[in-house]
């Protein structure tokens, strides 16, 4: 038959308090993670409307009278100015880009640089009626994908296929509808953040787990020390040669040298001591019958010689 594994007893507490530790770091950081996560997207989010509603409403004034010279400095300088800008395109009534970072592709009609995710349902919509304006210029960004490489400067900005905030403005300028306006940010900020998020969180669980068994572990020793000395004397006892030095050993054990506030040792001390104490009454009971029956056969031996020695003087 196989024998089982032993384990000590602050092993079989250290383990399992290790896995549910481990576990409650794990599902915590999940669940703070996507917290952060959609309050971070909503900031950025923010941060990209009220900088691309800017820009849309100079681009209304520009493209109301025809300046394409100043609409192009004006995509070009927020391009400059914000580092997560990838692309932008302008887009008549009809789909035709007018202006776009790609210059090669203005006169074409439609821009598949992207492909609209979601199911082309937007994370944010808003509307703005801006001042002698009778139309509402709405506002919406979706998450879409590159349907290729972001280059600048021969250096790439974006992977094909990343996921980016595809921002569409409605252009509108004295109440009437010029076209559209779209930007392309990327979301490599919210990926960082959430891996320092995420790398924060779990050193930090770390550190709180190696502290926890720690603390555990020297609790746990500290309060089985009794017991491990209570478990070193008996232990000893089988060393003992013969029973009167096994006797001798179980009288001079005092565990009250060895106090301890835990009931469960307590109880198991007591236990023990009624068990020594029954061992040494029998053991004494049995020495005295046998010392008395030493006695009582010496006496009956004595009184056979006796007896033995008058038949012997008869005959």
């Amino acid at each position: 038959m196989k024998k089982r594994p032993t384990h000590t007893f602050q092993r079989k507490i250290i383990g399992p308090v290790f896995v549910i530790v481990t576990l409650t770091i794990l599902v915590l950081t999940a669940l703070v993670t996507l917290f952060e996560k959609n309050r971070f997207q909503r900031q950025e989010l923010r941060r990209i409307y009220y900088e691309t509603q800017v820009v849309n409403r100079r681009l209304g004034q520009q493209m109301f009278s025809a300046d394409w010279q100043a609409i192009v400095m004006t995509l070009e300088n927020a391009s400059a100015a914000d580092p997560s800008i990838l692309y932008y395109v302008i887009t008549d009534m009809n789909g035709a880009i007018l202006a776009c970072d790609e210059k090669e592709r203005v006169g074409q009609t439609g821009y598949d640089t992207v492909r609209m995710g979601n199911g082309g349902r937007p994370v944010f919509e808003h509307s703005i009626l801006e001042i002698a304006n009778n139309i509402p210029a709405w506002a919406r960004i979706y998450t879409s994908r590159l349907s290729k490489a972001v280059l600048k400067d021969d250096l790439y900005r974006a992977r094909q296929g990343e996921q980016v905030f595809d921002a569409h403005w409605d252009i509108t300028y004295m109440s009437q509808k010029l076209g559209t306006l779209r930007i392309g940010f990327s979301r490599r900020e919210l990926g960082r953040h959430l891996v320092y998020l995420v790398s924060g969180m779990l050193c930090t669980g770390f550190f709180v787990l190696m502290v926890t068994l720690a603390s555990i572990y020297v609790v746990v020793k500290k309060n089985l020390k009794p017991l491990d000395l209570f478990v070193d004397k008996i232990s000893d006892l089988q060393r003992s040669q013969g029973a009167g030095v096994l006797r001798h050993r179980l009288a001079v054990i005092r565990w009250e040298d060895q106090d301890t506030s835990i009931e469960e040792i307590q109880r198991l001390k007591r236990a023990f001591s009624n068990i020594r104490d029954l061992f040494i009454l029998n053991w004494d009971q049995l020495e005295n019958h046998r010392q008395n029956l030493e006695e009582m056969v010496g006496e009956r031996t004595r009184e056979l010689q006796m007896l033995n020695e008058k038949l012997t003087r008869q005959f």
